[in-house]
């Protein structure tokens, strides 16, 4: 037993068990966010694409504001791919790393293997996880189809018809 007592081992075990939950807690709130952020990008890029291929808003008005509104959206596709994305995956494989750590030392407290373990997450690529590549890939799609909409030429406005007065019959 190490020179451990039973109750020793127990606490040890416990505390193991407890800074397990923690970092699957982190990772788990994180996730939370990752998809809040998702829900919110997705719904701002599809609201710019719908309404531009509705003709409701004309954002491209001149080629150089094109090549602007061009610019921010291929902008905003390679913050979320390489700084959001990929510091995302790496945050969360910290934490799940750090949780397979402390389950191997439970098992090795205990003397019994609970699961197979898995490699570690910090040496799989941001782009191998297939979350990450499914959101990437879903909003890569969005920021296209924005772009494009924005060569849709704005529909002509309406001019108002007036309508000339009427003569109103007296009795």
């Amino acid at each position: 037993m190490n020179g451990q007592s039973h109750e020793e081992r127990k606490l040890r075990i416990e505390a193991l068990l407890k800074l397990q939950a923690s970092s699957w807690r982190s990772m788990d709130h994180r996730r939370a966010y990752e998809w809040k952020v998702n829900f919110g990008l997705w719904t701002a890029l599809g609201l710019i694409a719908g309404a531009q291929l509705r003709g409701d808003i004309a954002l491209a008005t001149h080629p150089w504001s094109l090549g602007i509104i061009c610019l921010a959206l291929l902008a905003v596709g390679w913050i979320y791919l390489f700084s959001w994305t990929k510091g995302l995956h790496g945050a969360n494989a910290k934490d799940k790393d750090f949780a397979a750590d402390y389950r191997r030392l439970v098992e090795k407290e205990i003397g019994s293997v609970l699961t197979d373990s898995p490699e570690r997450y910090a040496n799989q690529k941001w782009y191998e996880a297939w979350s990450h590549r499914s959101q990437a890939g879903f909003t890569l799609l969005l920021i296209a189809i924005a772009i494009l909409a924005a060569f849709v030429p704005p529909k002509p406005k309406e001019q108002p018809q007036i309508q000339p007065p009427t003569a109103v019959a007296k009795p």
